[in-house]
């Protein structure tokens, strides 16, 4: 038999992952219960040995000791498999025979199983505390379970406890604590020391008895999930994604086009737990020869509020030299890492700085000749469609096409386009789109529309986003994303929508003219809102060149109105928005009526009549009103 004191070192394989804990937290100088050890090698300890030992720490009892006699397995309490439950622990009160007979049913109950063996504390409260949130590894809050009494029903699942949250100084941040504002900052700082040590996040068992002493009887490392890379092309591999991310909307929405045959450009998702963040992943063969790549945080989601999402160049071209010399094209972003490796690293340490487990999904990016939206809608199908990337974020002009539910065109509106986006190696390229573009006919149109349905049995509100490839005159349609929950769309119909309805209702304000960047509307994302858009008191109309995703800050602050664009696509992002939140808002498609709108005059906004014409739609005050 072992006395641990933190004072020697001992093999985890000879006391077990337990008690090997236990001595690192004596170590550290903190309070925990007086620990015996009975190595899992080796006979068990004579009665009289144990007996002195007991007497020695309890005093002698005549009719046993209250003593806890714990499993301290060497499979359990590891980095990679806690095994928490698995084994036998016995708690309550044992005379020389009994003790004996419960030493040896723990040591039964496992193999290479050490036992421990600590007085019994009679707490006034008791719990368990993780140096992350349990469910997602988010690293910032302590997420505490206290009951009342012994902790062993709350432990073992039949009692919940009172669940509490507090930052890492110990402050309340939801939740009640029974007890002093003190012991809850000293069991703070113990789970954060005890995490430091143990270089990693951690969950304790802990007591606090009568007197107001904060015991700890246990400590693990919290079990991540492991390393992963893995291409997402079959249904094992879908399986094998760990909990977290396994239902995100990238995630789903691959799964859902992989089982129904949908085609989407290759993509593999990184998992990085917090001690694997050197580590290098395979090679990205699994991606073909991609115009570019994409890697995006899926967990966690967002860092500082904000998605992180890199483009990565694959061939290491030199794309400067090829833009400088052409006159259609010119560099408009370049990727930020060279090479997809660089990339990935970028993206996973950022989830790392949040998070003790980081996951991203590396996704190809397919040179497409045309890209477009695609909804259904009350008369059968509207799709937007435009040259080039981008399409969603409003800042290139898109062509409206709308398909009844036979999928035969009810009406095409074909608009010039003087700007596309395109990726070249990583980069983003802005051309001077060719002559000849490409206007699909009808049955091509209609060959879209019947790819993409069996998604809208699930994404029945939603938007989907799509490419199309043009190789000797075939064109291949393939998914790139899903806005989903734009159920206010279904309201438009053809004549709303070919008289410049983005999102119906009225209302009134002065016009208030913004300017757009381009470069802006590139970086941002579906509902981000990285800062307040501040208007001031009075209502306003949101006057703008086109309906770009840029706006999104001003969706729903306070004092907007409506909006009023010179052009706008139906199905981009920030008109999904607006329809969701009830702003109206219009594209007049006419630039001199649009320049002729002047700062904080008085407009109204029609988005409700079918017999008004665009231009019809902003009614300007009569004057003296």
């Amino acid at each position: 038999m072992l006395e641990i004191d933190g004072m020697q070192k001992f093999p985890r394989e000879l006391v077990g992952g337990k008690a090997f804990h236990l001595n690192e937290l004596l170590a550290m100088g903190l309070r925990v219960p007086a620990t015996a050890v009975i190595p899992a090698t080796g006979q068990p300890p004579s009665v009289e040995a144990l007996a002195g030992w007991l007497d020695s720490k309890l005093g002698h009892r005549a009719d046993g000791w209250s003593v806890a006699v714990r499993s301290s397995s060497a499979f359990e309490d590891s980095a990679s498999e806690s095994k928490a439950g698995h084994f036998l622990s016995l708690l309550g009160i044992f005379d020389r025979h009994s003790i004996a007979s419960a030493i040896e049913q723990v040591q039964s109950s496992g193999p290479s199983m050490a036992v421990v063996i600590q007085p019994l504390i009679h707490p006034a409260f008791a719990g368990v505390a993780f140096s992350c949130d349990p469910l997602t590894y988010a690293r910032n809050d302590v997420v505490i379970a206290w009951t009342r009494g012994l902790a062993d029903r709350l432990v073992a699942g039949d009692d919940p406890g009172t669940r509490i949250v507090a930052d890492r100084r110990g402050n309340l941040k939801s939740g009640i604590w029974p007890l002093p504002d003190s012991l809850l900052v000293e069991l703070v700082t113990s789970i954060d020391r005890i995490e430091k040590t143990m270089d990693g996040p951690v969950d304790i068992e802990w007591a606090i008895d009568e007197d107001g002493q904060l015991w700890l009887v246990q400590a693990r490392r919290v079990v991540l999930p492991g390393l992963l890379h893995v291409s997402l092309n079959s249904r094992a591999a879908f399986d094998s994604l760990p909990t977290v991310v396994r239902q995100h909307s990238k995630i789903r929405l691959r799964r859902q086009a992989f089982e129904r045959g949908v085609a989407m450009a290759p993509a593999i998702v990184e998992c990085w737990p917090s001690d694997a963040a050197e580590a290098n992943s395979p090679g990205d063969d699994e991606l073909g020869k991609p115009a570019g790549v994409s890697v995006v945080l899926l967990h966690p989601e967002r860092v500082q509020c904000q998605i992180v999402r890199e483009f990565a160049s694959v061939n290491g071209s030199d794309v400067e030299f090829f833009a400088r010399g052409c006159r259609r094209h010119c560099i408009r972003r370049y990727p930020k890492t060279v090479g997809v490796t660089a990339a990935k690293h970028a993206v996973l340490k950022a989830g790392l700085s949040t998070s003790w487990l980081s996951v991203a999904i590396v996704q190809a990016i397919w040179d497409a000749a045309v890209t477009g939206i695609i909804r259904r809608s009350r008369d059968g199908y509207i799709i937007e469609l435009a040259q080039g990337h981008f399409v969603p974020k409003g800042v290139v002009p898109t062509s409206t096409i709308v398909l009844d539910r036979d999928r035969n065109v009810l009406s095409a509106v074909w608009r010039e386009q003087p700007t596309a986006y395109r990726f070249i190696d990583g980069h983003v390229v802005t051309e001077t789109p060719p002559e000849d573009e490409v206007r699909f006919d009808a049955g091509t149109l209609g060959d879209i529309a019947a790819r993409f349905d069996p998604l809208f049995e699930l994404y029945e509100d939603a938007a989907l986003e799509f490419g199309v490839i043009v190789s000797r005159g075939i064109y291949t349609p393939y998914l790139i994303d899903v806005a989903e929950s734009d159920a206010a769309g279904l309201a438009l119909d053809l004549e709303l929508i070919n008289s410049g309805v983005l999102s119906v209702g009225k209302c009134r304000g002065r016009v208030h003219r913004i300017e757009l960047s381009e470069i802006g509307a590139l970086d941002k994302h579906l509902h981000d809102r990285p800062e307040d858009a501040i208007i001031g008191d009075e209502d306003v109309v949101i006057v703008a060149e086109r309906a770009s995703i840029e706006l999104l800050p001003f969706a729903g602050a306070p004092g907007v109105a409506g909006f009023v664009f010179e052009r706008g696509s139906i199905l981009a992002h920030l008109a999904v928005v607006l329809r969701e939140k009830g702003i109206p808002a219009v594209a007049i498609e006419d630039e001199a009526v649009f320049r002729s709108l002047k700062q904080n005059e008085e407009v109204e906004i029609d988005a409700v009549q079918h017999s008004l014409a665009k231009t019809e739609r902003v009614i300007r005050a009569r004057s003296g009103t």
